[in-house]
């Protein structure tokens, strides 16, 4: 696979609220939502650039992009990435999310399921199993939410310390605190998923701690057009950890 692609930074204004976006790659339009740890640029991204136009941007909160007084919730970001696609003249594009950002897919999915042509979600967070607690992750530092991310602990990044960690990073905590801090997850998620018409492929990691398998075939159970690939030796993060695996079948999928 081609990964000699740049891409392009730029601001844009959507119904008033500035946001960062990088873009590239031509073909068929693939937005990216990323998770609580924040967007910007990666390998992954890259390698998808080279057969779609990938369109990556900052949540609102996040990173540089703005945030309204009155935004606090997943629902607030779906339809923010509905006027993000008007903004954009993108009438449907496939969406790829991961974590919190798959959370958001779904919901964006389930309020403007015409906007969406296919819908990648992995290790999403916000689905509610009645009985069954899940990690608090604001009960952890950002290093060990970060080792609970990783199956393979040789791949971990570096973590700065509190006093050296950038604004930005400090930015997506508090954004993710913001959005889910009273509400962790949606209890009618699940209910809500079974009229979905969008043909949605579940990728989970075997081994992730945060978001455990069970959720990934709670989903599967109640999307009637879905699939589940679940990665071996993977954690939280399988674009991260098994990049390859991910593309591959996001190819067969789109």
């Amino acid at each position: 696979m081609n990964t000699d692609v740049s891409y392009s930074l730029e601001t844009i204004d959507v119904r008033g609220l500035r946001v960062r976006l990088y873009r590239a790659g031509k073909g068929e339009p693939l937005l990216w939502l990323h998770g609580a740890n924040g967007g910007g640029w990666n390998p992954f991204l890259q390698q998808l650039s080279s057969r779609y136009e990938v369109l990556a941007p900052e949540h609102p909160g996040f990173g540089q992009s703005d945030l309204p007084d009155w935004f606090d919730s997943i629902e607030d970001m779906a339809f923010h990435y509905r006027d993000f696609l008007d903004t954009l003249g993108y009438e449907r594009v496939t969406i790829c999310g991961s974590s919190l950002g798959g959370w958001i897919g779904l919901q964006l999915a389930l309020i403007q399921a015409h906007r969406v042509k296919k819908l990648i979600v992995s290790d999403v967070a916000g689905v509610h199993i009645p009985g069954r607690d899940s990690i608090d992750p604001f009960t952890l530092t950002v290093p060990q939410l970060t080792e609970r991310c990783f199956y393979d602990t040789s791949r971990l990044p570096k973590t700065p310390q509190l006093s050296e960690m950038p604004v930005e990073m400090i930015r997506n905590r508090a954004m993710f605190a913001r959005l889910t801090w009273e509400r962790g997850c949606d209890p009618k998620l699940l209910h809500r998923l079974g009229g979905l018409s969008v043909p949605v492929l579940i990728v989970w990691g075997r081994q992730d701690e945060l978001v455990p398998l069970s959720s990934g075939e709670k989903l599967k159970k109640a999307i009637p057009d879905s699939e589940l690939f679940v990665i071996d030796e993977c954690g939280h993060l399988p674009y991260v950890e098994k990049p390859e695996d991910f593309l591959n079948r996001i190819a067969s999928f789109i």
